[in-house]
Order: C-alpha cells, then sequence, then structure tokens
C-alpha cells in the first residue's frame, strides 16, 4: 500500500480508498483492516470528503529517503 500510494502521490494522482484495494489485490475488508493500522501509525491519512488516501508527509519523507538510499547502495554494487 505504502509503494502504491507513493508513486501515485509522486505522480500528483489522487488515489481513492477503493482504488488502491484495488491496486494491492486485497479485499475491501483486509484493505481497510490495512489502511486503519497505516492511519493509527501516522503513515496515511484519508480524507473521507474528497474519498482520497495520502501519505503522510512523514511518511513520504522516510519513503524517499530509503528509496534514495538503496539506489545509492545499489550503484555502489
Amino acid at each position: 500500500m505504502l509503494l502504491h500510494l507513493f508513486v501515485e502521490q509522486s505522480a500528483h494522482q489522487k488515489t481513492s480508498e477503493s482504488r488502491l484495494y484495488h491496486l494491492v489485490d486485497v479485499s475491501h475488508m483486509v484493505g481497510k483492516r490495512w489502511l486503519n493500522h497505516l492511519v493509527q501509525i501516522h503513515h496515511v491519512s484519508v480524507d473521507d470528503d474528497e474519498d482520497e488516501v495520502t501519505l503522510t508527509s512523514t511518511a513520504l519523507e522516510r519513503m524517499t529517503a530509503f528509496l534514495e538510499s538503496e539506489a545509492l547502495s545499489r550503484n555502489r554494487d
């Protein structure tokens, strides 16, 4: 879920809950359980009015740093 949200946000695309569940190929019940967990640990936020799921700024920064460090380590090999 986090990687899909990262990619969607990087492309400036909105992601609804149903689209996210489709992208990760999970049922609504399983997706909702994971989404609630990610909200509780402050990795994502859900705007019910806009039907949009987004990474929090902290999660976005962490994902960016992780992916950049992975790219650097792969370039060293």
